[in-house]
């Protein structure tokens, strides 16, 4: 069995890493800068009064540094704490946290988490950086002419879709295919020059790199490019015959001309980059961010970076991607591992050659192979293959994949529970390729969420229980993957992947906000998300017992297990709160005889707390057979057997004379306690529309809520003059949409 990693382990890794940066440990050097568990001076220690920091980093003879570490299985916010005490007492003016997984980073004058290049901190940096982030918190260390060129370069390739288009290319995969050649060409080029400039060994030739066809044109640049330049690059990087480039498609010397002037000016890449692989990355991330050509949805990059953090790989493991795409998670993991180990001529030949494992479906196995050979190589190992089609066994330490959703399979017959659905069939794929010798065998999967719950899947979750130790399940928000879908999902965290290790209990961690509006724009938010926090908690949102589950068809939604009181905690992120029957009261329906001769005001209710639908009908045109109820105003309303998305409205005061149907049911509202216009604005609310969605029973459709069910529930306490203040600016702006609305038909009159 392995064991437990200890504080020591993790101060082990960052020496690692502060020396690859070029931070000095050695007592014998008169250039040391860093010094662990004691500071430089006695006036420091002095200030200190016997408290000793991990790690103290100067600049010079300045205190520039604080570095706590915690062991991996704590969380960091006590190590910031404990850090920005010391950092104080010294005048250190940042401190570091870490636990071997997560790295947070703080300003200690301003209280701000350091950010560089617009993205938070993650990993240490160099003293040149630090010294950047003392006068400020937020650092950008990438050339402005690199950051203008790569914006340039969306632009670019839009202009190159439309000359391929016209080319006869089709769109998605062969378009983008053929425009990542010709960008490969220029990144490998400016990379070269780099390491020319470095005097760096294996330098590729000239003869092959950009400056040498640029200005070439007609036949002779397309012969030039396939017969020479693309050929050599695959003998270079060729892998058990196969080609990675081939010929260019774009078979037009004058649109390739075109494209190869558009990039020609560009600076992509940036001397100062550690791997510099980044700027493919960026087309792709920025590239697939807001196009759909593709027919795919590609991972959040901070989702990705979560799933490294969780699974958090070492080198001499080997890592496994079935459906990788583009290769954006193994990126990270290259990332991962080339930042956390030592560098020599042995690791990174296990790390480019031995460790990193990729199959892909389609022709975006080549993406993903240039991705690699721009990050720093790594590429022999990735494959254009169906995976499902090829099962692999006792193969890998480590799977971190996000499975394609909602697929069919023709290969089910090769697995141990046998099914055309290949979301079962994937989860399988991953469980049978972990490495039964591996003692800590684990997968990070992203799972759509009926996976977990469905009674279709009941057989798959069952043999996860018995074939792994489930570690945690992880629910997204369902605006995650927009804007491609919005489908829910989940991270299934496993290990211990065929130890006969049975799980006891199982965590479940509920993500609100992964710290980007979960919309179709996706804008960053300040601020901590859940995600940072999964790392700084000792314990889940909830734990729930294995027998509990067992006996539940094994269904592995967090949410099903949580009781109304603590959702609304989770949900609404406040403790003060309101159960439902301390302000909606039961009241008895008044029942009424219909006259066919007379008008009635028939009541119904609008999905997303939209408020009351009317309806007109002579007492004739009433079904017979069916019962019929005095409406009385500002009592709430809905539909006991359609309380789908948020069916809920409070009867106006203007509705003495409606009346509704038998399947409508009606609670008084205290307006002491909450402002009947207010109550309905709530079931606008997306966690409020979610909250019930929990606790709804029936289909998709035709879901419903007892009365006494929706007693039990829980909504947030809201001091009643806050309730009114809302609702008058709330009535204030749907007056002037209403205007506005009045004015535009009075001008289209014209």
């Amino acid at each position: 069995m392995a064991v437990e990693p200890i504080e020591r382990d993790v101060e082990t890794e960052i020496d690692l890493q502060l020396r690859d940066l070029g931070w000095i440990d050695s007592t014998k050097s008169v250039y040391r800068n860093v010094y662990k568990q004691q500071p430089k001076t006695e006036y420091e220690k002095q200030a200190l009064n016997g408290l000793k920091p991990d790690y103290v980093l100067y600049d010079k003879d300045t205190p520039l540094i604080i570095i706590e570490a915690k062991r991996p299985n704590k969380g960091i916010d006590e190590a910031l704490t404990q850090g920005l005490n010391y950092a104080r007492l010294i005048n250190a003016p940042i401190v570091i946290a870490t636990n071997g997984i997560k790295v947070k980073a703080v300003h200690v004058q301003s209280g701000k988490i350091l950010f560089i290049d617009g993205e938070e901190v993650s990993t240490f940096f160099n003293i040149k950086t630090a010294c950047e982030f003392v006068d400020n918190p937020c650092i950008n260390t990438i050339n402005p002419i690199v950051i203008k060129s790569r914006n340039e370069l969306i632009g670019i390739f839009k202009k190159a879709n439309n000359l391929l288009r016209d080319e006869g290319l089709k769109a998605g995969h062969e378009r983008f295919s053929a425009f990542s050649n010709i960008l490969f060409l220029k990144l490998i080029s400016e990379l070269q020059e780099i390491k020319r400039a470095n005097n760096e060994t294996n330098i590729i030739p000239k003869e092959y790199l950009w400056k040498a066809f640029r200005k070439k044109s007609g036949n002779e640049l397309t012969s030039y490019i396939n017969d020479t330049v693309l050929k050599q690059f695959d003998n270079y990087y060729r892998n058990n015959g196969e080609s990675i480039f081939g010929d260019t498609p774009i078979t037009n010397s004058r649109v390739l001309k075109e494209i190869i002037q558009e990039l020609d000016p560009l600076q992509l890449t940036d001397i100062e980059t550690d791997i510099k692989g980044d700027a493919f990355e960026y087309f792709l991330k920025t590239y697939n961010a807001g196009e759909k050509d593709l027919g795919e949805y590609f991972t959040p990059r901070h989702i990705v970076k979560f799933l490294v953090q969780l699974l958090n790989p070492k080198l001499g493991e080997t890592i496994y991607d079935p459906f990788c795409g583009t290769g954006g998670m193994l990126i990270e993991v290259f990332k991962h591992l080339y930042r956390t180990s030592e560098k020599n001529d042995l690791t990174l030949n296990i790390l480019k050659t031995g460790t990193i494992f990729g199959r892909e479906i389609s022709s975006t196995a080549k993406i993903a192979k240039m991705n690699m050979i721009l990050m720093g190589d790594g590429h022999n190992n990735i494959k254009r293959i169906d995976s499902l089609a090829n099962p692999v066994e006792d193969e890998y330490s480590v799977v971190i994949t996000n499975m394609p959703f909602s697929q069919k399979t023709n290969y089910g017959s090769l697995y141990k529970i046998p099914t055309e659905d290949a979301n079962s069939i994937c989860i399988q794929h991953c469980i049978k390729a972990i490495n039964k010798c591996s003692t800590n065998g684990r997968i990070g999967i992203i799972v759509p969420e009926k996976v977990l719950f469905d009674k279709n899947y009941k057989l798959l979750r069952e043999e996860i229980y018995k074939t792994c130790k489930i570690e945690n399940i992880i629910s997204l928000p369902g605006g995650v993957f927009e804007p491609y879908t919005n489908v829910q999902a989940s991270i299934l965290h496993l290990t211990k992947i065929k130890q006969n290790i049975s799980t006891n209990n199982i965590k479940f961690y509920f993500v609100k906000n992964d710290g980007y509006s979960l919309d179709k724009v996706r804008k960053k938010l300040k601020g901590e998300s859940d995600l940072d926090k999964f790392f700084n908690k000792d314990s889940s949102d909830i734990s729930v017992d294995i027998e509990k589950i067992k006996n539940n068809n094994y269904v592995l939604q967090g949410k099903k297990y949580i009781n109304p009181k603590q959702f609304a905690r989770l949900i609404f992120k406040t403790c003060d709160l309101y159960k439902l029957a301390e302000f909606l009261l039961p009241c008895k329906k008044e029942k009424i005889t219909i006259n066919e001769n007379l008008d009635y005001e028939i009541l119904g209710v609008k999905s997303y707390g939209l408020g009351i639908s009317k309806e007109i009908k002579k007492g004739y045109e009433i079904l017979s057979g069916t019962s019929y109820y005095k409406a009385k105003p500002n009592h709430l309303l809905w539909c006991k057997v359609d309380t789908k998305n948020g069916a809920f409205a409070v009867v106006p005061e203007n509705c003495y004379n409606s009346v509704i149907t038998a399947n409508r049911e009606m609670l008084e509202i205290d307006i002491k306690k909450y402002n009947p216009k207010f109550l309905e604005l709530m079931f606008r609310n997306q966690n409020v529309q979610e909250y019930f969605d929990n606790y709804v029973s029936g289909s998709t459709n035709r879901k419903y809520v007892k009365k006494d069910e929706l007693l039990n529930f829980y909504f947030p306490k809201i001091d009643i003059s806050v309730q009114n203040e809302i609702v008058k600016q709330v009535l204030e702006e749907e007056n002037n949409i209403l205007k506005s609305r009045e004015k535009i038909i009075e001008l289209i009159k014209i």
